[in-house]
């Protein structure tokens, strides 16, 4: 018996480096995730490495593949489907559901992961988000040092040259990878777009606390100032029971919301109920707003495409009230949902 074991792990042995060998000289083989067996990183195309495990007659890679090895007389590789894992976000490796930095092009490097949006990664250490995989970059801040991503998501991912999604930027649809081009080692924030599915419905009462709005008779005020940004303060605060947004004017509201609790929809996006909508400066339009911009919430949204607006310090009378208009998409900065 210990002569047919040590027979056995001869073969079996025998086996393992020749499966290496013939994988590694494959080149461009079988589309799939390329290990590296240094680091355990993950990285776009490529084929997969097999790496034995102790189990009796299975093998195993340490990326997305499992490799079957039938001992039948014929050995021969099947690969099979592995079951997903759940994302672990900033542990240095690019899971499923993730957005992913590397530190050098074609995606090599240190890896720093992220599975939402940030608009701000901090510019230096100990504070500042920063590269946590194995390899060049380690422990590097990771604004502007970004060669390549890997988009991992559902989602379509935006890197700004700006924080808080301004300035120039990438674009990168789910499933996607590349070196960056308007951001390369420019990157300040990056932008998870359509998280239609991370977003809450309305709350319950929105309508009751909308109607209660438009009864009154006298504008809402927020630290002595009776104006538009007054009534988004009580609809933020006191209604959804967020953060203050601090801001100087109304069309400022839509960078400086913190991604955590809202997310961003482009002006060309498609509005709904509890939606906050939000004028750019100088905008004309409808409400022909000034330097300040302007703010409201949106109540409802028609067949004709129509808005439902409640809104404050309009032109008369300065008090809440619900309008009724056509929005052309370029008088807006775009709109705030809560999530």
């Amino acid at each position: 018996m210990k002569k047919y074991l040590l027979k056995n792990l001869y073969w079996r042995s025998m086996l393992l480096c020749f499966g290496l060998v013939f994988f590694a000289s494959c080149g461009e083989g079988e589309e799939g995730i390329l290990v590296d067996p240094a680091s355990a990183a993950e990285v776009p195309g490529g084929v997969e490495v097999a790496v034995q495990q102790e189990e009796e007659g299975v093998w195993e890679d340490e990326g997305e593949g499992v490799w079957e090895a039938e001992d039948t007389g014929e050995q021969e590789w099947v690969p099979l489907m592995a079951a997903a894992a759940a994302s672990t976000a900033r542990n240095g490796l690019c899971e499923s559901g993730e957005f992913c930095f590397y530190y050098n092009s074609n995606y090599v490097g240190s890896v720093s992961d992220f599975n939402s949006s940030l608009g701000n990664y901090g510019t230096s250490q100990p504070s500042c988000y920063d590269f946590k995989g194995t390899g060049n970059g380690k422990g590097s801040c990771i604004r502007y040092n970004a060669a390549s991503v890997w988009n991992r998501t559902n989602y379509t991912v935006r890197i700004y040259t700006g924080e808080n999604y301004t300035g120039s930027y990438d674009e990168f649809k789910p499933d996607t990878s590349g070196n960056l081009s308007n951001t390369y080692n420019r990157n300040a924030s990056h932008q998870f777009l359509n998280l239609t599915t991370t977003s809450t419905p309305v709350p319950s009462g929105f309508s009751a606390w909308v109607q209660q709005m438009a009864a009154k008779t006298s504008p809402v005020c927020s630290n002595g100032y009776c104006q538009c940004v007054a009534l988004f303060n009580e609809y933020c605060q006191n209604f959804l029971r967020k953060s203050f947004v601090s801001a100087t004017y109304a069309y400022q509201l839509y960078d400086k919301a913190s991604s955590l609790q809202w997310t961003r929809v482009s002006a060309s996006g498609t509005p709904r109920a509890g939606d906050v909508i939000i004028w750019k400066s100088y905008s004309g339009g409808a409400y022909g707003t000034g330097v300040a911009g302007h703010v409201a919430i949106v109540v409802d949204v028609l067949s004709n495409g129509q808005l439902k607006l409640l809104h404050q310090n309009l032109s008369g009378d300065k008090s809440p009230r619900i309008t009724t208009d056509t929005i052309p998409a370029s008088t807006l900065r775009g709109y705030l949902r809560p999530i």
